[in-house]
């Protein structure tokens, strides 16, 4: 993704006034505070808690567990370990610069870590050269050794900078996925800024950009001795900075894309069941391409471009977003992905849509009715909490409904606290356990 709004103001890390535990202990203050506010957090919820209390405690954790993820974004950080995409690696980068010292940015693919480096550079006004370090051999780097009066020189590539000139950044693409002896060449010009007979002009600084050591990337760990010679920056994706840098008119991001990103809890955190920034600027370009021509003449096509790209999950959410033909929720879509569908029913609240929401209301009535469904719920905490979100989730009169339906079949499990309005009433009906 090109860089996210360079002008924004550059978040404060607060990390010189507040300890390590204090953030970890607020951490979970909000974490208590959220479920208290859903109604979800019994009074005692230790070892000695009701087995009813302590199924609901179990659900409403499961419920936390994608707004928890979220907050994981803004803890790290907080701690300093990661600064999200944006102004606040530009930042870093433009300390790095004044300091001279070489910067490392580390982070998933599809961040834009490259492009975040050249908005940096436009921001100070100086120029940037990126090669990629894993498809060059050492002549490419280092130069070509020619004779000059009985000695040796070597001629260095052009594309290395011969003058100051404005100055700039000369990023090392990819170093941890190159063989060893090019990672070696690199020693010489990050401590002493030379490659044999060449001397990078003055005003210039080497950066690279990594993806991790981490499942999925087949990179190597770089060597202590190479990475002491960066200042590295661990950085992630943050919704708005993304949304800051795609709402500019330059950058030509489909607004339903950004409506989407912005609703949906973990869009751009793949470890999450989201897609990376570039995966949805690809889907953008997609979209913007296809046009409503095509939409409307062969969605199909347009289908199965997104699948490629951000995944079946996201790709269906978002075509009802574009089409306005929304389809009611489903059970799997409950059970197996609730953060989009969360993000969906808070949506058709706004605008209105309270047909869709009544219809997904009497989908998922329907469904629990059997026995074996409600057994099958008891048995799995993670899909018990998630149904429960969903009831917990409906608006006004059909919570009301759901109320009654849902203790008409004894299902008191799945009766949000604030919707039951008897407790002895509750534990009535079938007599099944909350």
């Amino acid at each position: 993704m090109p860089s996210p709004n360079p002008s924004s103001n550059t978040p404060s890390t607060p990390t010189a006034k507040i300890s390590v535990a204090q953030l970890i202990k607020r951490q979970r203050r909000r974490m208590a505070q959220r479920m208290q506010a859903q109604g979800a957090v019994p009074a005692a919820h230790g070892p000695g808690a009701p087995g009813s209390q302590a199924a609901v405690y179990a659900s409403a954790l499961a419920n936390s567990v994608s707004s928890a993820a979220n907050d994981a974004v803004v803890l790290a950080a907080e701690l300093g370990t990661a600064a999200p995409i944006g102004p606040a690696v530009i930042a870093l980068l433009s300390l790095a610069y004044r300091a001279n010292v070489p910067a490392m940015l580390v982070g998933p693919h599809g961040l834009g870590k490259s492009e975040i480096t050249a908005a940096a550079a436009h921001e100070l006004g100086i120029d940037c050269i990126s090669r990629d370090l894993s498809l060059m051999e050492p002549p490419d780097l280092v130069g070509l050794p020619r004779l000059d009066s009985g000695s040796t020189t070597f001629v260095p590539p052009d594309f290395l900078p011969r003058e100051t000139g404005r100055g700039g950044f000369l990023l090392i693409e990819e170093i941890n996925r190159a063989p060893r002896f090019m990672q070696a060449t690199c020693l010489e010009l990050l401590t002493s800024r030379r490659l044999n007979s060449y001397r990078l002009p003055d005003g210039w600084l080497p950066l690279a950009c990594i993806n991790p050591k981490a499942e999925g990337y087949h990179v190597d760990l770089l060597d202590a001795a190479l990475m002491s010679r960066f200042m590295r920056i661990e950085v992630c994706a943050a919704v708005s900075s993304w949304s800051a840098w795609a709402r500019q008119p330059g950058n030509n991001i489909h607004t339903k894309i950004i409506e989407y990103v912005e609703s949906v809890p973990n869009a751009l955190d793949e470890a999450q069941g989201g897609s990376n920034p570039r995966s949805w600027t690809y889907a953008s370009r997609t979209l913007t391409a296809a046009g409503a021509e095509l939409l409307n003449r062969s969605p199909d096509t347009v289908v199965t471009a997104l699948n490629g790209l951000i995944g079946p999950v996201h790709t269906t959410a978002l075509m009802r977003l574009i089409l306005g033909t929304e389809l009611p929720l489903k059970p799997a879509d409950v059970i197996h992905s609730w953060p989009t569908s969360r993000a969906t029913m808070h949506r058709w609240l706004r605008q209105g849509r309270l047909d869709l929401l009544a219809t997904s209301m009497r989908i998922m009535l329907q469904w629990v009715r059997p026995e074996g469904v409600a057994e099958q719920l008891r048995a799995s905490v993670r899909q018990r909490g998630n149904v429960w979100s969903f009831f917990n989730a409906l608006p006004g009169d059909l919570a009301e409904q759901a109320r009654a339906c849902l203790l008409e079949l004894g299902y008191t499990f799945l009766i949000p606290k604030e919707m039951r309005d008897d407790e002895g009433q509750a534990d009535g009906g079938r007599g099944v356990a909350k």
